[in-house]
């Protein structure tokens, strides 16, 4: 097994030296990651005993060469920064465009107009806390300073892939804070017959770690032809000047035959092919290009959402709207069905700024040919989407289920891309 610990490159300007101090930003992570084997350097003389000149410059070259991840402290200091902009970005851009490096922008302080354009595919990124807000506004409220910090926390682990023993030791906190409430099953409300899926839309983000964004550091080895490895490591295109970063809500429940409720499905959920049915609940929070497709413990490929002329599926097509809600299937009573070949299913929910006709091709391949076309299953591929700010409201749908109108949320927590397009996995067990 690979030990090796996951290393964190810190971009900063001394100006900004400040988020170094004790108990400050990075101290604060440092301690708090260290026992999921994280460790952040950056160039400080009295830390690492950097001096000036050519050793100096290969040091800091060589930490951004093997970096799994990289932290951009944002302020105008870090703009002006003559080394930073020439030196160092570059050289953190090549790995990023090579998906060989993460890249997690951390607004430290409000910056002009002039350094979001020098800057601009930094801010293309997803900005932390946001690309309106910096880390100086919620120092100034000790809750959302607290707040911020552990979700800064939460990004890291999240674009990382955790050594096996890790990721059970996170998850292992996760369930212990959510006990009780693992196998909690999701009931009719007597008084409006709505489901309260809300706070269970977190439960699957922090005991499946189902939205998740990794690094490909760990990703399974997929052949050419897969569908997945367009998905993972390809890209649909550039986006239009100021089109907005793809983000979205997205639940599955399940029905399982006797009960007289829906489920919300979290990933090793264990269904029965026969008697158990589907379907997802997406909300759209940015206009954008929706793909859904599902792959069978046969290696079956299904093409669920994004292809034209498939009413038995999904009647909306794309591009869908911001504020959009998509059933799949669309009809009220219809639900989807697993394989029928006992093993693991998946299902991939992909959103993108622009049209991805690659993908369109890809995938109207397979489906056509699906008969002959087997691929891998049992494949775990970590999502590629951070988290995202709860909408004031949920979305609501509505399914037949036993001779009754029922209102459904979509309370998931929201996902945003990093760049041009997130992606979702969900993955289930049956008989």
């Amino acid at each position: 097994m690979n030990n090796d610990p996951i290393k964190v490159f810190v971009c900063y300007s001394h100006a900004d030296a400040r988020w170094l101090a004790d108990d400050d930003l990075l101290p604060w992570l440092q301690k708090n990651l260290k026992r999921f084997d994280v460790e952040f350097w950056w160039d400080t003389e009295k830390d690492h005993g950097l001096r000036g000149g050519d050793v100096w410059r290969t040091r800091i070259f060589s930490h951004i060469a093997e970096a799994h991840l990289a932290l951009l402290l944002i302020s105008n200091d870090f703009a002006a920064s003559e080394f930073i902009c020439r030196e160092e970005l570059p050289r953190i851009q090549k790995r990023l465009k090579a998906q060989e490096l993460e890249v997690i922008p951390i607004l430290v302080a409000p910056v002009a107009s002039m350094t979001r354009k020098d800057l601009s595919w930094v801010f293309d990124l997803q900005v932390v806390p946001n690309k309106a807000k910096s880390l100086i506004h919620c120092k100034n409220d000790e809750v959302q300073w607290q707040e911020t910090r552990a979700r800064l926390c939460d990004e890291i682990l999240n674009r990382v892939k955790l050594h096996p023993e890790q990721e059970l030791q996170k998850n292992t906190a996760c369930q212990k804070a959510e006990a009780g409430h693992e196998k909690q099953r999701i009931g009719w409300s007597s008084s409006r017959g709505l489901i309260a899926l809300a706070a269970a839309g977190l439960i699957i983000v922090s005991i499946t770690g189902a939205i998740l964004y990794s690094s490909l550091r760990g990703q399974p080895t997929l052949p050419k032809n897969d569908v997945r490895s367009l998905v993972y490591f390809g890209t649909p295109g550039a986006a239009t000047a100021g089109s907005d970063t793809p983000e979205l809500q997205c639940n599955v429940f399940w029905v399982q035959a006797g009960h007289d409720s829906f489920a919300l499905l979290r990933n090793g959920d264990a269904l029965t092919s026969v008697n158990d049915s589907l379907f997802l609940g997406i909300h759209a929070l940015s206009a954008g290009y929706l793909y859904v497709f599902s792959i069978g413990s046969s290696g079956r490929v299904e093409w669920l959402f994004g292809q034209a002329g498939r009413p038995s599926v999904s009647t909306n097509t794309n591009p869908i709207t911001s504020g959009q809600t998509v059933t799949i299937p669309s009809a009220n009573n219809a639900y989807l069905w697993p394989d029928r070949i006992p093993g693991t299913e998946s299902i991939y929910v992909v959103f993108c700024r622009v049209r991805w006709k690659d993908l369109e091709d890809q995938l109207a391949a397979v489906a056509e040919e699906r008969a002959a076309t087997r691929l891998s299953s049992g494949i775990h591929l970590s999502d590629r989407a951070v988290l995202g700010a709860l909408p004031p409201t949920n979305a609501v749908i509505m399914r037949a289920f036993n001779n009754k109108r029922i209102s459904v949320e979509i309370g998931a927590q929201p996902v945003c891309a990093t760049n041009s397009h997130l992606v979702i996995e969900f993955w289930f067990t049956h008989q």
